[in-house]
Order: C-alpha cells, then structure tokens, then sequence
C-alpha cells in the first residue's frame, strides 16, 4: 500500500505507521470544512480524498472473495452543554421502552373513575386510613364459600403438622392482627364469602419469614370470587427510573420502608 502511494505520488496525511493517541475526531457535521474538494482513485477499491491536513485514504484493500472476512464499524459521539434538567431527559430516553417504539398507554377513562371513586372514599380514621372497596357497577353476589374456604383451612392445618417453623410463625401472626382489631372471630356457623389463606415461607428474609397470603380468587364452581367483583383500577407503582432519577438530586439518599402498610388501612363495612 505505502510502495502504490509513494509511486502515485501522496503522503497521507496520517500513515498509520505510529500508534500514538487521537487528538481529534471530526464529526461529519463538520467533514466539509476540512475538505478541499480534490480527490483521487487509486484503484477500483481506494480512494484519496484531500483535507487540510493533507490526503485520507478511503475503502477497502483489496477485492473481496468468497473466503475475505469483511470488518465494518460505526461510531457517534455527541457532545452537549445543555442543562442538568435537559441531561436527565436524555438519559431517562436511553433507557425508557418508548426509544424502541413501545409507548405506555395513557389511562383509560374507567381507571380514571376508578381514582375519583377511591379518593372520594378515603378518609383518615383514629390513624389509619378507611377506605371502601371499589365494587364494579356490574358486580354479582357473592355466594357463601363457607364449605370450600373450610375445606382448604383443613387441608394447611394438615400440612402444618409437619412444620413446627412455620405454625408456630402462623400462629404469632394471628394473635399480632387480633390485638390490633385487624381480624376479627367469626361464628362457628356464619354463613358468607371468606378468603382462604396459605403461608408464603422466605426464610432467607431477614425480618418477615413467613407471611399470610389470602386467596381473594377463591370461589364455588359456577359462583364469583371476590376479585372478579371489583375493579383492579391502573398500576399506581412508581416508575423505578424516576426513582432512580431521583437520587440524582442530592448528595445522601434516604429510603424507607412503611411497616405492613396494607394492614394500615381499614375497610368500610359495605356490602
């Protein structure tokens, strides 16, 4: 290659022969001002074109056959001295779904009604918040359970003969909710729907290793459950990348966590 320039006559601005650091790289935005115009082919797959550091060497050596392996790069480099507000919007761009063309919908008009109903509904009681539950406008009866929600209380009774850990773990459960007016008894014989609960084991938690979990699609063949009778309403969670984002904002970042929150909140009596 350096043996064809020399008998043609140019010297490349940059010969490759040093391997020292780039001072500069030139966008295409600018290519233009750096080149002269002049050009010339040294064969059917190079290219010299003239700038004002001196001739570029452009394409490939050599043609290509079944047994070339091709190399092809790219690169953008894009500098900005835009605001600290602006720089937060273009890095939430790079990870957010809409960049692939995958946009969040926006709410629909019941979700919407869903929030008023819910706000509307909310009060503030003895330090918790009481609230009703949202029943959908179409909703249908909900039938006595009694039997089938007895039928798998006895089936976790059963398996927790063989678990002393997670019985004993139930039963403190059980006693903290009662002496907090969370639950209440209910007789031998009443009659309604009730929502069967198992027991959720994470034993490499270091604080709550078991958990009650109530079954609320419990339901009879051919009856409803009580899920099928509310609204679910839109996903209110927070967007983890705003919170991300938000630690942003100051140099020491403080999380918390509120301590069974759902069990804060009381149900208005209803239907």
């Amino acid at each position: 290659m350096v043996e064809l320039l020399q008998n043609e006559g140019f010297e490349l601005s940059d010969s490759g022969a040093s391997s020292g650091r780039v001072d500069i790289l030139i966008g295409n935005d600018y290519l233009s001002a750096v080149l002269t115009g002049r050009t010339h082919r040294l064969n059917n797959c190079l290219m010299l074109y003239e700038s004002v550091f001196g001739w570029t060497l452009s394409g490939r050596d050599g043609e290509f056959n079944e047994r070339t392996v091709g190399k092809e790069s790219a690169g953008f480099i894009r500098s900005s001295n835009e605001s600290e507000d602006n720089l937060s919007q273009e890095i939430r761009a790079m990870w957010e779904i809409e960049s692939l063309g995958i946009c969040d919908s926006e709410k629909s008009e019941s979700d919407k009604q869903v929030i008023e109903r819910f706000e509307k509904n909310l009060k503030f009681v003895d330090n918790r918040y009481e609230t009703g539950l949202l029943w959908k406008t179409d909703a249908g009866n909900l039938n006595d359970n009694s039997d089938l929600a007895r039928r798998q209380f006895n089936k976790v009774r059963r398996e927790l003969k063989n678990d002393t850990f997670v019985k004993e773990q139930l039963m403190e459960v059980i006693k903290y909710q009662k002496e907090h007016n969370i639950i209440q008894k209910c007789g031998e014989k009443e009659k309604g729907y009730f929502m069967p609960f198992r027991a959720v084991v994470r034993k490499d938690k270091l604080s709550t290793q078991v958990r009650m979990v109530f079954n609320c699609s419990s339901c009879a063949k051919g009856n409803v459950s009580l899920n099928d009778c509310l609204d679910q309403g839109p996903n209110l969670n927070p967007s983890v990348l705003d919170i991300i984002l938000g630690f942003r904002k100051f140099k020491i970042g403080f999380c918390g966590d509120i301590e069974e929150a759902f069990l804060m909140t009381i149900i208005r009596r209803g239907r």
